[in-house]
């Protein structure tokens, strides 16, 4: 898996800081441009939690490195991370999928849900590790989005261990994603 790290241009609080990442699409067709090709789910949930462990050390390694101590403070009490895709349109391309089709929203709605589901699942089994963020609270659970993805059972256990990071899914803007990768496996 190869994680791309990205600038970062997204909306947050006055001294925000949020630590971007993209798995690149690209790597997970089998196949590509064949009538055989198809999409490795496999490794790409696989993919989730080594890129939401991995964001979620940089911010540790990175926290001498901001210009403003507000910043740092931020980073460390919110441990923000946004973890995203890049090469969407590759990826339909390779997999024989028309942009914009029916088939093509059907499978980037798949994707993005798994992304989030897995990315909270991470998060958690890392709060379980290496504890929650400072600022957290269980209100987190109350969001729209939470409720829609996850059961209240499920909800119930999130809140026994908390999550590592307040945010976790984001997509860059298409011009700033730049390919500083690193192979993680």
């Amino acid at each position: 898996m190869i994680l791309a790290v990205v600038g970062g241009e997204q909306p947050l609080n006055r001294h925000g800081a949020c630590c971007l990442g993209s798995l690149n699409l690209n790597e997970f067709v089998l196949n590509p441009y064949t009538k055989d090709s198809k999409f490795n789910w496999n490794d790409f949930i696989n993919s989730i939690p080594v890129a939401v462990e991995a964001l979620d050390t940089i911010i540790d390694e990175n926290k001498e490195h901001f210009p403003l101590k507000e910043q740092m403070d931020n980073s460390l009490n919110y441990r923000n991370i946004g973890l995203g895709i890049m090469g969407l349109a590759n990826c339909l391309m390779k997999l024989g999928i028309e942009y914009g089709s029916k088939k093509a929203l059907d499978f980037v709605d798949a994707l993005f849900d798994r992304l989030f589901i897995d990315s909270v699942y991470a998060s958690a089994d890392l709060a379980y590790r290496r504890g929650s963020f400072p600022k957290y609270s269980n209100v987190l659970f109350d969001s729209t989005i939470i409720k829609k993805h996850f059961s209240q059972d499920d909800i119930y256990k999130l809140k026994e261990t908390g999550l590592r990071n307040c945010s976790l899914v984001s997509i860059a803007p298409t011009g700033l994603t730049f390919m500083a990768q690193y192979k993680l496996f």
